[in-house]
């Protein structure tokens, strides 16, 4: 070590390798780990719903839902989501009766309609009912919302205040705490994050790489100051979870492409 700065070499890799193998930090991993998964294994039902921005209409589906050219300014559609991401599936005796699947929306005038868009498997029974500003969805008797199943509804209402329009899903499953949660998918886009996952771990590899390469070229010890490498573990810490949460839902979604 120089001052603030750690030097990269053959000791430093000894020190690193005779860390991680040290048996207090290899059982504080293990006990770290184990609680994790645990944990995560408690929670089996994890349903999610998501609901994209508000748009307005476009002509095509204005003639559809045969309202005036005036009527068209007003006129949006937003899609809700709602999927099974856990490993037990969701029965349809889980759902509480007196709490049912609904979409509640503040600051339009009322639903037009709801048109289902995409769900996982083509046999998958799922339906909406539109009543004013509520939106109920029900799944048929004797279904079920296996892993990774799920649909997606669009729901085309008018709002004279785009500002004002909040929508929100609420329902009650057993076995779990609140019923569906939200999770803003757009977080984990494929069409989004790909390329800017790629990009970013290229440029970590990159700024590590032209770093050492170049003090190697001149014969330098590869050197790194303690705040760098502070902030080059968090960044990596950062970027790691980021693949994890995009790998962990895309994978589980493949029928939704929003």
């Amino acid at each position: 070590m120089l001052g603030d700065r750690i030097k990269i070499d053959r000791n430093f890799g000894k020190k690193t390798l005779a860390f991680i193998g040290n048996p207090v930090v290899c059982i504080l991993t293990a006990l770290i780990m184990s609680a994790f998964f645990y944990i995560k294994g408690l929670n089996e039902k994890i349903p999610y719903y998501y609901i994209s921005k508000a748009k307005l209409i476009n002509s095509s589906q204005g003639k559809s839902l045969m309202v005036s050219t005036i009527e068209m300014q007003y006129t949006y559609y937003v899609d809700v989501a709602i999927w099974n991401n856990g490993l037990q599936f969701i029965d349809f005796s889980d759902f509480v009766e007196s709490q049912p699947i609904s979409l509640k929306a503040n600051g339009i005038n009322k639903i037009i309609r709801s048109d289902l868009i995409a769900k996982s498997r083509a046999e998958l029974n799922v339906s909406s009912q539109v009543d004013n500003k509520i939106l109920f969805i029900n799944m048929k008797e004797n279904e079920a919302l296996e892993q990774g199943d799920g649909v997606c509804f669009r729901v085309f209402f008018n709002s004279y205040d785009y500002y004002k329009i909040r929508f929100n899903l609420m329902s009650r499953i057993k076995g779990t705490k609140d019923g569906f949660k939200y999770i803003n998918l757009k977080r984990v886009s494929k069409a989004t994050h790909t390329s800017r996952l790629v990009i970013g771990w290229f440029i970590i590899l990159v700024s590590i790489l032209i770093r050492s390469v170049g003090l190697m070229i001149v014969k330098n010890p590869v050197v790194f100051r303690q705040s760098e490498l502070i902030i080059l573990l968090i960044i990596v810490i950062t970027w790691t979870y980021y693949t994890y949460e995009y790998i962990y839902f895309a994978i589980n979604l493949p029928w939704l492409n929003l």
